[in-house]
């Protein structure tokens, strides 16, 4: 059909982003945009306020793109960049933004070469809200972000997250609320990756909350192999940070490490950041003083 074309009264579209662009940039009612079963590859940006993508299926409604760190843009002819890497990317402009019943992945193949970060969901919005949502990735699967001039108070509830590597990473003040967190297992029997790598600014309070959720590891991860974060600190970033990731009440499997946190890089300590974990257990809740 034709994009904008009424069906039973409702505008429908060939593509996500044909429904996303007829949304004004000024809006300021609440927009649900119904996403019907499928794969969609589509490497979207939203920067509409108060839109809601609602799947009809977590497991079968997929947005998708492979794209990395070290992918070429072919708009630009030069790399995306790990947060241009992103599948969707919701900008700070997209206050209010919720999604509800979808998976979003990155279906980039990592090779065990440089650069192949690559993010599922790169999310700046104030306000926005997942439910029952899928993140799918390796490395940095979710970038749960702010920009460098509006705050970013986030929360995710119910939903499935998965990665190796810092795959819960950036600036954000979220809330993860009752959700399932896997580790990808890289077949390594001493380390399998680290769960967040939060770099969250001095001025913000919080950075991470993750409560009443399961840590899993998945395709028999070897135990003690996975660390509950570490503190990122970019040097591209010229405000302070303490990096900021509080655990309450979860279950951690046993892939989790005795040590809990670890080190990035002699220069970002984890003695340095906000870590706190209260509540654990399960066979990973077992950390030294």
């Amino acid at each position: 059909g034709v994009d904008g074309e009424m069906v039973d009264g409702i505008s429908t579209y060939k593509t996500i982003a044909s429904a996303i662009n007829s949304v004004s940039k000024d809006n300021k009612d609440r927009v649900n945009i119904y996403v019907k079963n499928g794969t969609y590859k589509e490497k979207l940006i939203i920067e509409k306020p108060y839109v809601s993508l609602i799947g009809e299926d977590s497991k079968k409604t997929i947005l998708t793109y492979d794209a990395a760190n070290g992918t070429i843009n072919p708009a630009t002819g030069k790399t995306y960049g790990t947060s241009g890497s992103a599948s969707v990317t919701i900008k700070s402009k997209s206050v209010g933004f919720t999604a509800e019943n979808l998976t979003i992945e990155n279906a980039f193949k990592e090779t065990g070469a440089n650069n192949e970060q690559a993010v599922a969901l790169n999310n700046q919005a104030d306000q926005s809200i997942f439910v029952n949502c899928r993140f799918i990735g390796n490395q940095d699967t979710l970038l749960a972000d702010a920009s460098s001039s509006s705050p970013a108070r986030q929360y995710y509830y119910k939903c499935y997250i998965e990665g190796d590597v810092d795959f819960i990473f950036g600036r954000a003040q979220a809330v993860f609320n009752d959700c399932d967190i896997a580790s990808f297992n890289r077949k390594s029997t001493s380390n399998n990756g680290y769960i967040t790598a939060a770099d969250t600014w001095d001025s913000d309070a919080y950075g991470y909350l993750i409560m009443n959720s399961r840590l899993i590891g998945l395709d028999n991860i070897a135990a003690n192999t996975v660390s509950l974060g570490r503190p990122w600190r970019p040097s591209s970033q010229t405000r302070k940070m303490t990096p900021a990731v509080t655990y309450v009440n979860c279950y951690m499997g046993d892939h989790i490490t005795s040590k809990g946190w670890e080190d990035m890089g002699a220069d970002s300590p984890a003695s340095t950041a906000r870590f706190y974990e209260y509540g654990s257990y399960g066979p990973g809740a077992k950390f030294s003083d």
